[in-house]
C-alpha cells in the first residue's frame, strides 16, 4: 500500500503520460495519412447523404462506405426534372465514372477546396459520367 501511495505523489507520471496524449492526438490530427478502402474504380454503389441542384449541375455526398463527393453535369432539362423528382435522402444509387483526389489550391493564402473536404470527412471526388 505504501508503494502505491508513493507512486501516486509523483507527478512525472502524469506529466509524462499528458505529454504522450498529446502527441498521439497530434499525429492522428495532423501527421498520419488518411488510407482510403476505395481504389480507381469505375462503379461505385452508395447512399444519398446529401444533394443539390446548380443549374445543370448535381453535386451528391454518398456514404460507400466512406464519404465521397460525386459531381455529375446534366445533359437535358428533362433529365434535370428526372433526378429532380427521384434523388431523396437515403436512396442507393449506382454511378459510374472515375474517381480523382481533390487539388491543393494552387494560389496560396486562398480557399483551399481538399482541406474543406478533409475536415468533412470526403477524401474523393467522383466525377460522374452515368447515373443509374
Amino acid at each position: 500500500m505504501r508503494k502505491l501511495k508513493i507512486i501516486l505523489q509523483c507527478n512525472w507520471i502524469y506529466y509524462g503520460l499528458l505529454i504522450i496524449g498529446c502527441l498521439w492526438a497530434f499525429y492522428q490530427t495532423q501527421i498520419r495519412e488518411y488510407q482510403s478502402i476505395l481504389t480507381n474504380q469505375g462503379k461505385i454503389v452508395g447512399k444519398v447523404i446529401q444533394y443539390k441542384f446548380d443549374g445543370a449541375k448535381l453535386s451528391l455526398i454518398l456514404s460507400v462506405p466512406e464519404k465521397i463527393n460525386v459531381i455529375y453535369y446534366m445533359q437535358s432539362a428533362e433529365e434535370k426534372k428526372f433526378f429532380m423528382d427521384k434523388i431523396v435522402f437515403g436512396l442507393e444509387i449506382t454511378v459510374e465514372g472515375t474517381l480523382e483526389k481533390p487539388k491543393n489550391n494552387s494560389i496560396s493564402n486562398t480557399f483551399n477546396y481538399k482541406e474543406y473536404l478533409y475536415q468533412r470527412q470526403i477524401h474523393w471526388l467522383f466525377k460522374a459520367n452515368k447515373i443509374i
